[in-house]
């Protein structure tokens, strides 16, 4: 094949480089834009909110859940620090992950050692996994949005439901935990917009009130000998005095790597 031949070749090689060049540009450019939203809309937001108030703790609940779907949707992010824990068994490794570029940790998800999910584990990658904000600013993460899992509408739509872990009083301690899927007309779906409440609001770690609310109503749950019962979708949930030993040891997990700073 002679030079002349090879002209024709390399003009096409050339356009065809220049164009996937191009869209990867393109690519990049509209990453980094989804990116920079995403990071003025998450400070926007916890400067707005502030630190957690009782009177408002529905609004509060609400930005944050959705603040939390924007960052799971974000498609650029960097791990950065890793820990071994004693918390989850099976997963021991935790990662702390920035997913709007700030440099700041938004994110965490506990892994497996070696990364490889455990035998019979039913999902691809781990689900212990959620988000959070520090919304009094004191460099100590008080407010974490945990993974539930898939959960499913009325009309038999899926969607991502999650758990909130509030430590409002900043002590370092799990005091309010907001369970999403709750199921008071017996359907086996969640209601829409209802949520259950637990709360610990004396702070001596036992649990001493719980309610529903709902878009127009606030109702209390009674509490009996066996403590007070949650009517979950799936299952009732038994909330005794000990209620939050779990998440304690998650944010204090998150809390001795936070916040991160680069050497």
């Amino acid at each position: 094949m002679g030079r002349k031949s090879l002209i024709p070749i390399m003009v096409v090689w050339f356009i065809f480089a220049s164009c996937s060049y191009q869209q990867q540009d393109l690519k990049q450019a509209r990453d980094t834009d989804a990116i920079k939203t995403i990071q003025t809309y998450k400070q926007k937001t916890i400067d707005e909110l502030g630190p957690f108030r009782f009177d408002e703790r529905k609004y509060i609940y609400e930005t944050l859940d959705e603040l939390a779907n924007q960052l799971r949707a974000s498609r650029k992010y960097t791990v950065l620090l890793r820990k071994e824990t004693k918390t989850i068994d099976l997963f021991p490794i935790l990662e702390l992950i920035d997913r709007d570029g700030d440099g700041k940790a938004d994110n965490f998800v506990y892994l497996p050692k070696g990364g490889e999910m455990p035998k019979g584990y039913p999902f691809r990658s781990s689900q212990e996994f959620g988000f959070i904000f520090d919304l009094n600013k004191d460099g100590k993460i008080d407010y974490i949005v945990f993974n539930q899992g898939l959960a499913m509408t009325k009309d038999m739509k899926p969607y991502w439901s999650k758990y909130h872990w509030i430590d409002s009083n900043y002590d370092g301690k799990i005091d309010i935990i907001v369970i999403p899927t709750i199921d008071l007309d017996g359907d086996k779906f969640p209601d829409e917009g209802v949520t259950g409440w637990v709360y610990d609001t004396d702070f001596d770690g036992e649990v001493d009130k719980a309610e529903n609310l709902g878009k127009n109503f606030q109702k209390s749950i009674e509490k009996t000998e066996v403590g007070f019962t949650i009517k979950g979708w799936t299952r009732e949930v038994k909330v005794e005095k000990d209620f939050s030993s779990f998440t304690n040891k998650v944010l204090s997990d998150i809390n001795s790597m936070y916040p991160y700073k680069e050497n």
